[in-house]
């Protein structure tokens, strides 16, 4: 029978789910193994812990997994992917698929279909996929700012310097462009 580890990798904590073919068989939150938020001897220390643990809660061996998908933002870094990659081919067995938050929140609201998403939290970000499947996507800017308060205060200024030229230009003026 074959086994499946999904993991939901955040910023604050990781969630684990193994299961077979058929049901749940452990689920485990721990803490956080995004390399951007901590450092590796943390990620290496919380990544043991919770697979410990769901070996205890399950009776099955990490190593007997067939497959493991990985959910997470920020997986264009590649120190978040590299030290992914490294850690599941040494302690988990199987194939791992990685997927990016954008993927999955336009997978979530329009299961697999065309669309166009609006994501905004510590990062923002704008995607769509067409009808043929092809994903793009505007912002993703998180990364490259690294801290909250930074892309925080980046955007309120521009928020605010477009919220003032409109008000500046006026409405009837700023209808007419819309």
């Amino acid at each position: 029978m074959s086994l499946f580890l999904a993991v939901d990798l955040g910023g604050t904590k990781t969630e684990y789910v193994l299961a077979d073919e058929t049901r749940e068989l452990a689920r485990v939150k721990g803490g956080t193994i995004k390399r951007m938020r901590t450092d590796e001897a943390t990620a290496d220390e919380n990544f043991a812990k919770a697979l410990k643990e769901l070996e205890e809660k399950s009776g099955v061996s990490m190593r007997d997994v067939t497959r493991s998908c990985v959910g997470a933002a920020g997986i264009t870094v590649f120190l978040v992917t590299d030290w992914i990659r490294k850690v599941f081919a040494k302690h988990v067995g199987g194939s791992l698929i990685l997927v990016g938050d954008v993927e999955i929140a336009l997978d979530a609201a329009f299961f697999g279909g065309p669309g166009v998403l609006v994501m905004a939290g510590t990062g923002s970000n704008v995607a769509g996929r067409s009808g043929a499947g092809k994903l793009t996507t505007a912002g993703g800017w998180g990364r490259r700012f690294r801290t909250r308060d930074l892309e925080r205060g980046l955007g309120t200024r521009l928020c605010g310097t477009w919220c003032w030229r409109v008000m500046r230009a006026g409405r009837r003026r700023f209808i007419r462009r819309l």
